[in-house]
């Protein structure tokens, strides 16, 4: 199965973001490898974890973002950052 990686679509115009966004794509792809090499269930949960400090570091990151370019929908974008992480919180718990 072919892992979904970055391409010019996924573009926001924004290279710092772009930047975030790969290294999102690059934790994601440690994980499904991880997982896909049957690593142990301790790998597993670092590979998790390292991704989940980053989604919360690029959230903080683009939130301030647009909130210095006045973006008319930063409100609504940070509740479903927040409900992106509360369902992840609770896979996460699931997992472990």
């Amino acid at each position: 199965m072919a892992f979904f990686e970055w391409d010019s679509a996924l573009d926001v115009g924004v290279a710092e973001m772009n930047e975030q966004h790969k290294t999102l794509i690059s934790l994601m792809k440690v994980l499904y490898q991880e997982n896909l090499a049957s690593h142990s269930k301790a790998e597993l949960i670092v590979a998790i974890d390292n991704l989940v400090s980053y989604v919360v570091k690029h959230f903080h990151d683009e939130e301030s973002y647009m909130a210095s370019i006045q973006f008319p929908t930063l409100e609504t974008h940070k509740q479903i950052h927040q409900h992106l992480l509360e369902d992840l919180g609770k896979l996460i718990e699931q997992f472990k």
